[in-house]
């Protein structure tokens, strides 16, 4: 009882991801977990998010682009974001100014997935009438609008719009989180696992993050939420719901970690961050 409890607040935290008009028709399911991905690649806040992203989206599909499938389009864009993650935007910077530029590119590359299917020579109305204001200011101020217009069909393109293509050449878009072999291998243990009754790794994992919300709420030691995000001490945090589960508390930091809602250490692509001397894990 206990458990399809914790499991029931953990899908119903899901639930706000699709509450965006241009989503009323689909599914709640896998489309869900791909919002929840880009989501997750995007970095920012669940606010700025929906402020910004989804939309940008919303005009999108229903101004510009009434014919597009979001569900193609999106795990292409997804790819893309991730392959952003390996770069130092803009063209040049300095790498103490990589931090304070990171959302405005990923947003870029975002929208790169939205404008290079469009065949138009000049992209400007296009940004117009998909874009919030504030975003368009946003850009302009950070010097982007201008790659963004070179995406334009037969313009040179700037040093900073050839990178922004470059994310979504076929060879740079394979689902690359996992190889084959570790997909199948996984999709077995999943299959064993339902077969004895036991959970999942990830489902594991989600039992454990709404734990951790609800501890983080009381203001507990272990985890704490802050701007929306929620900071995991590691490894006490897997420890204590280890001795509440009965679990080993490695299992459980897999689990969470596969559930791909973590954001990666800039130095080192690790779960791992270092604050005030603490190996943390930050959820989005």
């Amino acid at each position: 009882m206990k458990t399809n409890y914790l499991k029931s607040l953990f899908l119903a935290s899901k639930s706000d991801l699709v509450s965006s008009p241009v989503l009323t028709t689909k599914p709640v399911d896998d489309y869900t977990l791909l919002l929840g991905s880009l989501y997750y690649e995007s970095g920012v806040s669940k606010k700025v998010f929906f402020e910004v992203y989804i939309k940008t989206a919303q005009n999108y599909f229903t101004r510009v682009n009434k014919s597009a499938n979001e569900r193609e389009l999106f795990p292409i864009i997804k790819a893309a974001m991730r392959k952003r993650r390996d770069y130092y935007l803009p063209d040049g910077v300095v790498p103490e100014d990589v931090h304070c530029q990171r959302d405005v590119w990923t947003f870029a590359t975002f929208l790169t997935g939205l404008l290079l299917p469009l065949k138009f020579s000049d992209l400007k109305p296009v940004l117009d009438k998909i874009l919030p204001k504030e975003c368009k200011v946003w850009l302009v101020n950070k010097s982007v609008m201008a790659s963004l217009l070179s995406l334009a069909e037969g313009n040179r393109l700037d040093a900073n719009g050839e990178i922004l293509c470059s994310f979504y050449k076929k060879e740079n878009v394979k689902e690359d989180t996992l190889s084959e072999e570790f997909k199948a291998e996984d999709k077995k243990q999943n299959e064993d696992n339902k077969q004895d009754g036991t959970l999942t790794n990830k489902e594991v994992g989600e039992l454990c993050l709404a734990w951790l919300y609800e501890q983080a709420k009381n203001k507990s030691e272990i985890c704490y939420i802050k701007e929306e995000r929620l900071f995991i001490k590691s490894p006490s945090a897997f420890i204590a719901y280890g001795k509440e589960t009965k679990r080993s508390w490695k299992s459980i930091q897999k689990g969470v970690i596969k559930l791909g809602r973590h954001l990666p250490n800039p130095e080192n692509n690790t779960p791992f961050i270092k604050i005030e001397n603490k190996n943390m894990i930050v959820i989005v």
